[in-house]
C-alpha cells in the first residue's frame, strides 16, 4: 500500500467520523489557580466539571512551593524507568506515605491510573505453577467498572484467565457466579469503590461477606473515592 494510498484511506476515515459526529478534536484551555475554572478558546470563562483534582491539590499553595523547591534542588525528572535506575529516595517515601494512608504493608507507583489497573489485573492472572487446575484464575467484574479494568482484563484472559461480569452491584449475581467457578482455581473479585460513570458505590458490605464466604481475592478501585469520600 503505497503513501498515497494510506493517505486517501485516513482521509475517507477522518470524513466518516465527523458524518459521524464521532470526530474528537482538542481545544486548550488557559489554566488559573483555582481547581475548577479555566478560560477556553477566545478566554470565555469555564467552569470544568471533568477534572480529576476533587481537593484542588494542584493548586496548593504547599503543594506549588514543594514542586518549585524540588525542581530546583533535584531537577524536573527521573530520568529513567524505575528498573533501570528512575525509582528515588523521594519515590518511596511517597509509597509509604501511600501506604501510611491506606492502612497497608506497601504500596507500589505506577505512572497512572489506567497503567495501574492494567498491570495489576495482566499480574494476576499470570502464573508460573505447573499445577494448572489449582493456579486458573476466574475473574468477576461489575459491569460498571472503569475501562482502565476491562483492557487488564482483556490482556488477563490472553493468559487463560476465564472473566465474567456480573450486574452492576448485583450480590446475588455475583454469588451465582462464585458457585460456577471452578472449585480448585483462583477466584479474583474485581470492582470500582466509586464508580466513575454514575458516581454510586460499590457495596463494600455485600462484598465482605461474600468475601469471607467464599474466600476469593478483593480488588478494588479507589480511584475516585480516596480522600474525597470516607474517612
Amino acid at each position: 500500500m503505497s503513501m498515497s494510498e494510506w493517505d486517501a484511506w485516513l482521509a475517507g476515515s477522518l470524513s466518516s467520523l465527523r458524518a459521524r459526529a464521532l470526530f474528537r478534536s482538542l481545544t486548550p484551555v488557559t489554566p488559573s489557580l483555582s481547581a475548577v475554572h479555566a478560560s477556553w478558546g477566545d478566554s470565555s470563562p469555564v467552569c470544568l466539571f471533568s477534572l480529576n483534582d476533587y481537593l484542588g491539590l494542584s493548586t496548593h499553595p504547599s503543594v506549588r512551593e514543594a514542586y518549585e523547591i524540588a525542581g530546583r534542588r533535584w531537577g524536573a525528572g527521573p530520568r529513567s524507568s524505575a528498573l533501570v535506575g528512575g525509582y528515588t529516595v523521594h519515590h518511596a517515601e511517597l509509597e509509604s506515605g501511600l501506604a501510611a494512608l491506606k492502612h497497608a504493608e506497601t504500596a507500589l507507583l505506577f505512572p497512572t491510573g489506567y497503567a495501574a489497573n492494567v498491570s495489576v489485573m495482566a499480574a494476576l492472572a499470570g502464573s508460573s505453577r505447573e499445577d494448572a487446575a489449582s493456579s486458573s484464575l476466574t475473574v468477576l467484574s461489575d459491569e460498571l467498572n472503569h475501562a482502565s479494568i476491562v483492557d487488564g482484563l482483556r490482556l488477563a484472559s490472553r493468559s487463560g484467565a476465564t472473566v465474567r461480569v456480573y450486574r452492576h452491584n448485583d450480590m446475588a449475581d455475583l454469588e451465582r457466579l462464585l458457585r460456577e467457578a471452578p472449585a480448585k482455581g483462583r477466584r479474583l473479585v474485581v470492582a470500582d469503590a466509586l464508580f466513575s460513570m454514575d458516581g454510586d458505590f460499590a457495596d463494600l458490605e455485600g462484598l465482605a461477606r461474600l468475601k469471607a464466604k467464599h474466600g476469593f481475592l478483593l480488588a478494588l478501585d479507589d480511584a475516585h473515592g480516596t480522600l474525597a469520600c470516607g474517612e
